[in-house]
């Protein structure tokens, strides 16, 4: 016990704090100098040592090869697809689509606090799910963007409810207004340009009647 103590206090004396003591000497170099060779050898294999932390992070803590580059820290786009055709860090959360599924309730209410990503889970949820048409009405596969995430491993019952769904997403955002029927017309506005890529479903015999009606209705409603 003496002897830890005294080794502790000749640390403390000489301003470097026990654990670090611990470290530097156990490698027989003073741990300011071990650092800073550290460093040197980080910066020698072209790799920044504010980067090369960010890389261990990010990599679950593999040193990353020197001649891979690291991708870019940008602002986070609202869109999923932006998001990865940009080429920028998504942390997986389509594991969630397996379990939505299997839950097989009518209406699911995500809460969390702001800035926890709850706006780019629901567009990517949407990119799922979401029956996608080009110009000429041909069906759009958005599978390319879910290449190497976890739903591609759920298996042909997850799989096969991609891009089946026309998807409509709402915001509430900008809808401030004096009035509750200033809100509602804004409310309508948004749906009607919501649905206004569906249109084309307007030609499928599977609408009935009242429901081709009520769907003209929702996209006769246009901004003034």
């Amino acid at each position: 016990m003496e002897r830890l103590y005294s080794a502790w206090n000749a640390s403390t004396a000489r301003g470097t704090s026990h654990s670090a003591w611990n470290v530097s000497t156990a490698r027989g170099t003073p741990y300011s100098a071990w650092n800073s060779q550290r460093v040197a050898r980080l910066t020698a294999r072209g790799t920044p040592h504010s980067a090369w932390h960010v890389a261990q992070r990010v990599s679950g803590g593999n040193v990353m090869n020197q001649n891979k580059k690291l991708k870019p820290f940008g602002e986070i786009p609202e869109s999923f697809c932006g998001l990865k055709d940009e080429g920028l860090y998504y942390v997986d959360k389509t594991g969630f689509i397996e379990y939505l599924l299997s839950q097989k309730r009518n209406i699911c209410v995500v809460t969390r606090p702001r800035r926890f990503g709850k706006t780019l889970m629901l567009r990517m949820l949407q990119t799922f799910f979401e029956y996608c048409s080009d110009k000429d009405d041909k069906p759009v596969d958005n599978r390319r963007y879910f290449e190497g995430l976890k739903v591609m491993d759920a298996g042909d019952d997850v799989l096969k409810e991609m891009g089946q769904y026309p998807v409509i997403s709402l915001s509430l955002k900008g809808m401030r207004n004096d009035t509750i029927e200033d809100m509602a017309t804004k409310l309508r506005i948004a749906l009607s340009l919501a649905c206004d890529k569906y249109a084309c479903l307007l030609k499928n015999p599977a609408l009935s009647d009242s429901d081709r009606d009520s769907f003209l209705q929702i996209l006769s409603t246009k901004e003034s």
